[in-house]
């Protein structure tokens, strides 16, 4: 099974962004998305990850280093 990892960055307009594009590439090749969050802790504004705040992404949520960089 292919896994799409979207490793975010942005605020909330460039998550969202960033996330669908993951769900339209895990829907053309198949697969699911994994969200990395570990980017926004050392972000130089400390970006926060709000979109499960916002709505229901139906993706796994990856932090603290699980993904490599």
């Amino acid at each position: 099974m292919n896994v799409i990892h979207v490793r975010l960055a942005g605020g909330l307009g460039n998550q969202l962004f960033q996330v669908a594009f993951g769900f339209v590439l895990a829907r053309r090749y198949g697969g699911e998305v994994l969200v990395n969050t570990d980017s926004l802790s050392s972000y130089k504004t400390k970006r926060k990850f709000v979109l499960p705040e916002v709505l229901d992404l139906g993706a796994n949520v990856a932090t603290e280093g699980l993904l490599p960089k």
